[in-house]
Protein backbone atom coordinates (compact mmCIF):
# COMPACT_ATOMS: atom_id res chain seq x y z
CA UNK A 1 0.00 0.00 0.00
CA UNK A 2 1.46 3.45 -0.79
CA UNK A 3 1.61 6.20 1.69
CA UNK A 4 1.36 9.48 1.56
CA UNK A 5 1.93 12.45 3.82
CA UNK A 6 -0.34 15.71 2.66
CA UNK A 7 0.33 17.92 6.02
CA UNK A 8 1.97 20.38 4.12
CA UNK A 9 0.74 23.44 6.19
CA UNK A 10 -1.51 22.38 9.03
CA UNK A 11 -4.34 24.34 10.51
CA UNK A 12 -2.86 24.00 14.42
CA UNK A 13 -6.59 24.42 15.51
CA UNK A 14 -8.22 21.50 13.21
CA UNK A 15 -8.16 17.74 13.85
CA UNK A 16 -6.36 15.74 10.98
CA UNK A 17 -7.27 12.12 9.83
CA UNK A 18 -5.65 9.47 7.91
CA UNK A 19 -7.76 9.36 4.58
CA UNK A 20 -7.56 6.07 2.29
CA UNK A 21 -8.32 6.73 -1.56
CA UNK A 22 -8.16 3.33 -4.06
CA UNK A 23 -5.51 1.92 -1.60
CA UNK A 24 -3.11 4.70 -1.11
CA UNK A 25 -2.74 5.95 2.40
CA UNK A 26 -3.07 9.76 2.82
CA UNK A 27 -1.84 11.05 5.79
CA UNK A 28 -2.64 14.24 7.83
CA UNK A 29 -5.60 15.26 5.88
CA UNK A 30 -7.21 18.03 7.29
CA UNK A 31 -10.77 18.35 8.61
CA UNK A 32 -12.48 21.50 9.01
CA UNK A 33 -16.22 22.27 9.36
CA UNK A 34 -15.97 25.51 8.69
CA UNK A 35 -15.53 24.45 4.82
CA UNK A 36 -18.92 23.47 3.25
CA UNK A 37 -17.16 21.77 0.60
CA UNK A 38 -14.94 18.94 0.64
CA UNK A 39 -11.39 19.77 -1.56
CA UNK A 40 -8.79 18.21 -3.35
CA UNK A 41 -6.61 19.70 -5.48
CA UNK A 42 -5.89 19.40 -9.15
CA UNK A 43 -2.38 18.34 -8.58
CA UNK A 44 -3.23 15.59 -5.61
CA UNK A 45 -6.19 14.17 -8.02
CA UNK A 46 -3.69 13.70 -10.92
CA UNK A 47 -1.36 11.84 -8.19
CA UNK A 48 -4.10 9.20 -7.45
CA UNK A 49 -5.40 8.67 -10.92
CA UNK A 50 -8.97 9.92 -10.38
CA UNK A 51 -10.52 10.80 -13.94
CA UNK A 52 -13.74 11.15 -13.72
CA UNK A 53 -13.61 15.02 -13.32
CA UNK A 54 -17.35 16.61 -14.48
CA UNK A 55 -17.60 20.10 -14.70
CA UNK A 56 -19.26 22.98 -12.58
CA UNK A 57 -20.09 26.43 -12.81
CA UNK A 58 -19.59 27.98 -9.44
CA UNK A 59 -16.41 29.72 -8.08
CA UNK A 60 -15.08 29.33 -4.36
CA UNK A 61 -13.85 32.00 -2.24
CA UNK A 62 -10.89 29.90 -0.46
CA UNK A 63 -9.67 30.68 3.14
CA UNK A 64 -6.70 33.38 1.76
CA UNK A 65 -10.21 35.65 0.33
CA UNK A 66 -9.08 35.01 -3.20
CA UNK A 67 -11.41 33.58 -5.58
CA UNK A 68 -10.98 30.21 -7.38
CA UNK A 69 -13.09 28.46 -10.47
CA UNK A 70 -12.79 25.06 -9.70
CA UNK A 71 -12.04 22.59 -12.13
CA UNK A 72 -14.45 20.49 -11.44
CA UNK A 73 -16.09 17.70 -9.25
CA UNK A 74 -15.29 14.03 -8.23
CA UNK A 75 -18.68 12.86 -7.34
CA UNK A 76 -18.93 9.46 -5.34
CA UNK A 77 -15.55 9.03 -4.24
CA UNK A 78 -14.53 5.94 -2.07
CA UNK A 79 -12.41 6.71 0.38
CA UNK A 80 -11.87 5.39 4.02
CA UNK A 81 -11.32 6.83 7.58
CA UNK A 82 -10.32 4.65 10.55
CA UNK A 83 -11.74 1.37 8.73
CA UNK A 84 -15.11 2.94 7.87
CA UNK A 85 -15.85 3.42 3.77
CA UNK A 86 -17.71 6.51 3.46
CA UNK A 87 -18.79 7.84 -0.19
CA UNK A 88 -17.61 11.49 -0.37
CA UNK A 89 -17.65 14.38 -3.06
CA UNK A 90 -14.64 16.45 -4.06
CA UNK A 91 -14.63 20.16 -5.48
CA UNK A 92 -11.13 19.99 -7.72
CA UNK A 93 -9.64 23.24 -7.84
CA UNK A 94 -5.89 24.44 -9.04
CA UNK A 95 -4.49 26.92 -7.30
CA UNK A 96 -1.03 27.93 -6.53
CA UNK A 97 -1.56 28.86 -3.20
CA UNK A 98 -4.06 26.80 -1.69
CA UNK A 99 -2.64 23.81 -3.51
CA UNK A 100 0.29 23.71 -0.96
CA UNK A 101 -1.85 24.55 1.66
CA UNK A 102 -4.90 22.36 1.47
CA UNK A 103 -3.93 19.13 -0.64
CA UNK A 104 -6.96 17.48 0.53
CA UNK A 105 -9.36 19.47 3.09
CA UNK A 106 -12.33 16.82 4.44
CA UNK A 107 -15.30 19.67 5.35
CA UNK A 108 -18.92 19.87 6.08
CA UNK A 109 -20.26 17.14 3.77
CA UNK A 110 -17.61 14.81 5.63
CA UNK A 111 -18.76 15.27 9.12
CA UNK A 112 -22.34 15.02 7.94
CA UNK A 113 -21.89 11.76 6.57
CA UNK A 114 -20.10 10.73 9.59
CA UNK A 115 -22.37 12.37 12.00
CA UNK A 116 -20.00 13.73 13.27
CA UNK A 117 -20.28 15.69 17.05
CA UNK A 118 -17.89 18.36 18.83
CA UNK A 119 -17.38 18.09 22.41
CA UNK A 120 -15.94 21.89 23.59
CA UNK A 121 -15.48 20.65 26.79
CA UNK A 122 -12.71 18.16 25.85
CA UNK A 123 -11.69 19.55 22.67
CA UNK A 124 -12.60 16.19 20.87
CA UNK A 125 -14.65 15.42 17.29
CA UNK A 126 -16.16 12.34 17.06
CA UNK A 127 -17.08 10.80 13.63
CA UNK A 128 -19.17 7.95 13.69
CA UNK A 129 -21.39 5.98 15.91
CA UNK A 130 -21.16 3.39 18.52
CA UNK A 131 -18.99 0.86 17.50
CA UNK A 132 -17.56 2.33 14.48
CA UNK A 133 -16.32 6.07 16.17
CA UNK A 134 -13.48 7.43 16.35
CA UNK A 135 -12.70 10.33 18.58
CA UNK A 136 -9.96 13.07 17.30
CA UNK A 137 -8.38 15.71 18.97
CA UNK A 138 -9.53 19.20 18.17
CA UNK A 139 -6.79 21.20 19.33
CA UNK A 140 -3.29 20.07 20.46
CA UNK A 141 -2.65 20.61 24.07
CA UNK A 142 0.20 23.32 23.17
CA UNK A 143 -2.18 25.01 20.75
CA UNK A 144 -4.29 26.44 23.95
CA UNK A 145 -1.68 26.26 26.77
CA UNK A 146 1.43 28.01 25.79
CA UNK A 147 3.06 30.69 27.48
CA UNK A 148 3.21 34.18 26.97
CA UNK A 149 5.89 36.09 26.01
CA UNK A 150 7.99 38.31 28.46
CA UNK A 151 8.03 41.43 26.50
CA UNK A 152 4.48 41.05 25.52
CA UNK A 153 2.24 44.24 25.91
CA UNK A 154 -0.79 41.88 27.15
CA UNK A 155 -1.18 41.08 30.55
CA UNK A 156 -3.76 39.28 32.82
CA UNK A 157 -3.38 41.53 35.71
CA UNK A 158 -6.26 43.93 35.71
CA UNK A 159 -4.35 46.80 37.69
CA UNK A 160 -2.06 47.60 34.00
CA UNK A 161 -4.74 47.91 32.21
Amino acid sequence: MDVRDVNFNPNLGSPHVDEVIDGVVIIGVQVDGGFSVNLKSAKTMEELGLTQLQTTIFILKMVEQNCVKPMGVLFVVHIVITRIEYHIDYIVFKSLTSTLSYPILLGGPLLYHTKARNDWDKRTLTLGQHKSKVVLQMYPMQYHGGTQEEESKFTSNVENV
